[in-house]
């Protein structure tokens, strides 16, 4: 009876059995892992916030997003805030930045955040003011 193992294609082989290469651009390294730690908070957090950041260490290798409820209609100066609490980058969240570690990153208002492949991803609220969940939102697509 023949072994079914000597059977099958090994993984990357070509059905004639020669091996295929799998293309690889030079510039396409693999990153190096590191955590991304996802923070919430009601309206009344900037003080938490503040305190976290006076508290913790500026080159953990760990990136922090913020997803703060904000009010949709004003400009928030949140990052300018922080920025005095940390000597990290704080940054306002952009569509399809990559998160780096050692950054702070916080979510703009009047919009959805999640995160894909390292990228955060910002969208326009689908659901009316006060029935959205924007922290429950991002922390699953962080888990």
């Amino acid at each position: 009876m023949p072994d079914k193992k000597s059977t099958k294609s090994a993984p990357n082989a070509a059905p004639d059995g020669a091996a295929e290469e799998t293309p690889h651009p030079p510039s396409a390294a693999p990153a190096k892992a590191f955590p991304i730690v996802g923070l919430g908070a009601s309206a009344g957090g900037l003080e938490a916030f503040e305190q976290f950041f006076q508290h913790a260490t500026t080159d953990s290798g760990m990136a922090f997003v913020l997803v703060p409820h904000l009010d949709p209609s004003h400009a928030s100066i949140l990052t300018e805030i922080l920025q005095r609490s940390t000597t990290m980058p704080v940054l306002e969240a952009v569509d399809e930045v990559l998160v780096q570690p050692d950054h702070v990153y916080i979510i703009p208002p009047n919009r959805d955040m999640g995160i894909f492949n390292g990228r955060l991803q910002l969208s326009v609220p689908e659901q009316p003011r006060g029935q959205r969940m924007p922290i429950d939102a991002f922390l699953r697509s962080l888990a």
